[in-house]
């Protein structure tokens, strides 16, 4: 079937068109959740079912892996077809998201981003017609090319990475209005990994830190900044490593350059996380 479908796309398509892949938040961490084609204004798509496509998934962190470490989230597999969408130029394909993670479990403890690439084959003709509903094409076929580098996450892409030179690096929601901050510590399993500064694992690892952004999130507390530490290792270790005094000074820094109310500053944080919070409120009780 597949060497059938790629013959197939390789002989008879005459165009190509970009996959946008989009990506989901959910509480067992970042998954691909869908895929959308657009065959262009002026054109209507239809015949469109969940066989119509073939979508190859390869998660791999052998690139970052250190030594020994192994990894229990690589893959390589078809994602599964749920639901297909058309609405006029646009084509919308869901997946299973019980698969298709961007985060790879490592042995080390660690959640990583992996690498990831995406192959889409037309396992099946479509039908392009015109905006005014003439034919062009009852077997139309083409081939089309994923970006993974550019997926799209309307929650994450309301924050913006911040580099610490020296410090612990951070995701940051700018809500602007409001005067309150919410900082967020993550589990231990988003740390970062072999000094890569990735610092999106504590984004992407659950909602822990996306959540405080929703809309209804922001309503309770009237308009909040979040702000989403990264440990450059384990929160564990804070007091030997410094890193307590280290989110102090950054969460002050922030007050004083986002005019931050001192008294409506929310400090949470899960498993290891919870273990900082408590840390920085014995530390930092005022």
């Amino acid at each position: 079937m597949w060497q059938w479908a790629a013959n197939y796309v390789e002989e008879e398509a005459k165009d190509i068109y970009p996959v946008e892949l989009h990506t989901e938040v959910t509480d067992a961490g970042q998954v691909v959740s869908k895929m959308v084609i657009d065959y262009g204004s002026g054109y209507k798509v239809s015949g469109v079912t969940k066989d119509t496509f073939i979508v190859h998934a390869k998660a791999s962190t052998e690139a970052i892996r250190e030594g020994t470490d192994l990894t229990a989230g690589d893959y390589d597999i078809d994602r599964k077809i749920v639901k297909v969408e058309t609405d006029g130029q646009y084509v919308t394909v869901y997946f299973d998201m019980s698969e298709g993670a961007t985060l790879s479990y490592l042995s080390a403890g660690r959640n990583y981003p992996a690498d990831l690439t995406y192959t889409v084959i037309q396992n099946s003709p479509i039908t392009l017609t015109a905006a005014d509903g003439r034919v062009i094409d009852d077997m139309y076929s083409a081939i089309y090319t994923a970006d993974t580098s550019n997926m799209i996450d309307k929650e994450t892409s309301k924050f913006q990475s911040v580099i610490v030179d020296g410090g612990i690096n951070y995701q940051y929601y700018d809500a602007q209005e409001g005067d309150s901050l919410i900082v967020w510590f993550h589990g231990n399993g988003e740390g970062d990994y072999n000094n890569s500064q990735n610092n999106v694992a504590q984004m992407l690892g659950n909602r822990g830190t996306v959540a405080w952004a929703t809309d209804e999130a922001q309503d309770i507390f009237g308009g909040a900044d979040v702000m989403a530490f990264q440990a450059p290792d384990t929160w564990y270790y804070a007091q030997r490593d410094g890193l307590l005094e280290k989110a102090y000074n950054e969460i002050q820094e922030v007050i004083k350059t986002k005019g931050i109310d001192p008294d409506k500053v929310y400090v949470s944080g899960c498993s290891a996380g919870g273990y900082m919070t408590t840390r920085m409120l014995i530390a930092y009780p005022d």
